[in-house]
């Protein structure tokens, strides 16, 4: 049998070499990047005919003007994340939708890249965002404070 109580100050010496990396982590610049359900923004998954590299499609973006957009490869797939984009959620109850941004950049996209065989997105409105955000951190630190 393991005598942890009597082995609890190793333990306890390895729980903080574990958490300090951490702590640490969080404190430098770009430590802890939040996801569109905390800052707010729009992301979509877009997949090409052609082959495209990841530093292409990021280099696009840029010069698109989403200079703060995030791309990650995922299978054929690039997960896009960027600052709200307005207009795409925004669909009149009756005729044909106002031009978004969001259309724009699939369209510009388009014409550097080729055809765009799926896209698939979805926006997280500012104030939507923050109250979550709040919720979310209430939680957690009651959760915290109510643990033995």
């Amino acid at each position: 049998m393991i005598d942890f109580v009597g082995k609890r100050a190793f333990y306890y010496m390895l729980s903080i070499a574990i958490m300090i990396p951490g702590l640490i982590s969080l404190i430098l610049p770009n430590g802890l990047q939040t996801g569109i359900e905390f800052s707010s923004g729009s992301s979509f998954t877009a997949r090409f005919q052609q082959p495209v590299e990841e530093n292409d499609l990021r280099k696009a973006l840029t010069d698109f003007g989403h200079e703060n957009s995030r791309v990650q490869r995922a299978g054929d797939r690039y997960l896009i994340r960027t600052d709200l984009i307005e207009g795409a959620a925004q669909t009149p109850p009756i005729g044909a939708a106002p031009p978004s941004q969001r259309e724009d950049l699939e369209a510009s996209l388009e014409q550097r890249f080729g055809p765009l065989v799926d896209v698939d997105g979805n926006q997280v409105h500012p104030s939507s965002s923050s109250p979550a955000c709040r919720l979310r951190c209430r939680a957690t630190s009651g959760a915290r404070r109510r643990l033995p």
